[in-house]
């Protein structure tokens, strides 16, 4: 892992090439991400076509994150532009940046800036950006508008800072970002949906069985709706295994989750092993992992409501240690505040802004109207949530060290093992490392 690391460097030190820090330069490319409005500026993904400098011009495939202060233009996904850049010294080789894709970061000069087409009419991005403002319009603006976006969309760029306090301060912030929990909704309720509907269609049954039927059509959805959200690194693990799981149906061999789990691992590392620096990363994954060992392989039946605590009890114990890592913060009331908020926010609001954005192609008014719906049931939930926030008493712990993490990472597993696991009711001493 380690070698191919350091090869993916140096491969990518050939795009690094045709750019110097300080430097000024003349791009040519596209507009790639949903522009996100700041209080001073305009933040945006660019994909790099051409760069020219002092008469040279080169041809790359660069991706650079910009930001255009003052005034900008109204940027559409997928336009294309040529812009006069300059990149600060101190960002170009940010390790953080090449985790998340980009090249550097730099910001427009305000002037010998050229819009030189609209693109292509059927840009993903574009359709993105068209229901983001469906969506804004509908909302009027509204408080609450942010999250209905971000819960549509993936994208966060719409959530206020007090917002994003009252979210971490309980927990929750995890629900604004679209994961394998929205993921995993669209796609069971679209297997059962088609397994359901298999007594309509029981000539088509004769040529081809209608598990496979089913997994096609739930796979299907799972990519549309990653495409749609933006394909974040939680998104994209849970599109792989979702895609490993209904394969495994269609070929009639089974798939474990933790084979997909590797399987997700695996891809997304040869596709940037500098993912895996990210909080992100780290959270899916580690998440993922705890819930199949709190669940896979246990002797005996729970209700699914027992099983749902447990989960919940899981998640909240086990990613304790690599939370207070990560931020240094940890919200005591987050377990009962993800116990309202994840029902609510998965079978209620989720669902309505996904039929929102089906029906905005064709029927604006539906569309308005759960947007609508959503938004008025986020209200409701926020009313909630704001009152655990202000009751909250959160545990601030600023040095949290690598092996500290390892410690307390045991004592959860401990905690968590099966009953009659050896010594399970004194996992908790591997937790002594944060009060000393």
């Amino acid at each position: 892992m380690c070698c191919y690391a350091l090869l993916y460097t140096g491969w990518q030190q050939s795009h690094w090439q045709h750019f110097q820090g300080g430097e000024q330069y003349q791009i040519l490319g596209r507009v790639a991400s949903l522009p996100e409005k700041r209080p001073r500026s305009v933040v945006f993904d660019f994909f790099v076509k051409q760069i020219c400098q002092q008469e040279h011009c080169y041809s790359t495939r660069d991706r650079l994150q910009l930001s255009w202060y003052g005034k900008a233009p109204r940027l559409v996904p997928g336009q294309e532009w040529q812009l006069s850049i300059q990149i600060p010294q101190k960002t170009l080789h940010w390790t953080g940046l090449l985790a998340r894709g980009y090249i550097a970061k730099a910001y427009v000069k305000n002037k010998n800036n050229h819009l030189k087409s609209s693109g292509n009419k059927f840009n993903l991005n574009k359709i993105r950006g068209k229901i983001k403002r469906m969506i804004e319009r509908a909302l009027d603006n509204k408080k609450s508008a942010g999250l209905i976006v971000a819960l549509t969309l993936g994208e966060q760029g719409g959530i206020s800072r007090a917002q994003w306090a009252i979210l971490r301060a309980t927990g929750v912030s995890h629900l604004v970002a679209i994961s394998g929990l929205h993921v995993g909704l669209v796609v069971s309720f679209i297997y059962f949906l088609l397994n359901f509907c298999r007594r309509y269609w029981w000539k088509l049954l004769v040529y081809y069985p209608s598990p496979k039927i089913s997994a096609w059509g739930a796979m299907i959805a799972g990519v549309l709706y990653g495409t749609l959200a933006g394909f974040s690194i939680p998104t994209q693990r849970a599109i792989i295994m979702v895609v490993c799981a209904m394969l495994g149906k269609i070929t009639l061999r089974r798939f474990t989750p933790i084979q997909g789990l590797f399987m997700a691992f695996s891809i997304l590392f040869i596709l940037n092993p500098w993912q895996l620096r990210t909080p992100g990363f780290m959270l899916s994954f580690y998440a993922v992992a705890l819930i199949i060992y709190v669940v896979a392989g246990r002797i005996g039946q729970e209700s699914g409501c027992l099983q749902w605590l447990r989960v919940q009890w899981a998640m909240t114990l086990g990613l304790a240690p690599l939370t207070l890592m990560l931020f240094h913060q940890l919200p005591l009331l987050g377990f009962l505040a993800n116990l309202v908020a994840i029902p609510w926010v998965g079978f209620v609001i989720v669902p309505m802004c996904l039929i929102g954005a089906i029906a905005s192609s064709g029927l604006p008014q539906l569309a308005a109207l759960c947007w609508q719906g959503a938004e008025w049931n986020m209200d409701m939930l926020w009313h909630i949530l704001q009152w655990l926030g202000d009751r909250n008493q959160i545990v601030y712990y600023p040095q949290l060290t690598f092996q500290d993490w390892g410690f307390c990472s045991v004592g959860a597993l401990w905690c968590l093992a099966p009953k009659g696991f050896p010594g399970r009711k004194f996992g908790w001493i591997w937790f002594l490392p944060l009060i000393t």
